[in-house]
Formats: structure tokens, sequence, C-alpha cells
């Protein structure tokens, strides 16, 4: 079993490999930058929360599972979170935040990924449903 910052590093090092192609929509910052501002701000600074901040977006983003979670040596519990964050076609959206809300890990990360993506040149749409999310969540 991995201590906390076993888990952070580790978590922190998967993600940085994972989304290393990959760029948020002004196509040159790096889409790492984005889970770890997400990881600088969840709230409360615990080893699970932060490790969740880093994967939250490896299983909806790129060709990895939770099984690769698991290989790696992330706790049951981030990895519950991660797939709870991760959104399904299938799934309408409030649906999914309903779902969100009801984790605590996932619900801090969200939280934290709205609260960066409203100080990363949102569009207004992304702003209203932000707003409305953010409004849910604290809720």
């Amino acid at each position: 079993m991995k201590d906390g910052l076993d888990i952070i590093a580790t978590a922190r090092n998967f993600a940085q490999m994972a989304h290393i192609n990959q760029f948020r929509r002004d196509g040159k910052t790096p889409y790492f930058k984005h889970v770890d501002g997400v990881a600088r701000l969840v709230k409360p600074q615990k080893p699970e929360y932060i490790a969740t901040a880093y994967l939250h977006d490896v299983i909806e983003d790129t060709d990895y599972n939770s099984m690769d979670l698991q290989k790696i040596g992330m706790p049951k519990m981030v990895i519950n979170a991660v797939l709870i964050l991760t959104k399904f076609d299938h799934l309408p959206y409030e649906e999914y935040l309903k779902d969100v809300k009801a984790n605590a890990i996932a619900r801090a990360v969200k939280i934290a990924d709205m609260t960066y993506n409203l100080n990363d040149t949102p569009s207004p749409k992304q702003i209203e449903k932000y707003k409305k999310g953010l409004e849910y969540l604290n809720d």
C-alpha cells in the first residue's frame, strides 16, 4: 500500500505521461497545466483528493482506464472518484452532477475543476454552465 506522498507522486507522474501530447483550447498550453492547477486548488489538500485531481480527466480524455489506475496502485476511493468524474455520453449532465455531488472526493475535485476553468478564459456558455454547476455542488 502506498502512503499519501507516493499516491500523489504516482498520480502526478501518470497524469503527466497520459496527457503528454494534449493541449488546452488555445492549442499551446499543455493540458497537464490544467490538472496540475486543479490539484493545487482542491480542498481539502489530502492525498486522495490531490491524486484524484491529477487523474480526473485521464479516463475521459486518454486511452487509459480504471484497470490502469489500479495497476499503478491507486486506492479504490481514488479510482471510484475518477470514474464518477468521467463524463460518459449516455449520462445526462444533471445526472452526472448528481453523482459527483454524492461523492465527497469527486465533488471537491469538480469544484476545483470548474473554478480553474472559470479562470482560464471560458466562453460565455461555459461561464453559465460552470456557475450553475458550482451553485449546485456548493448547495
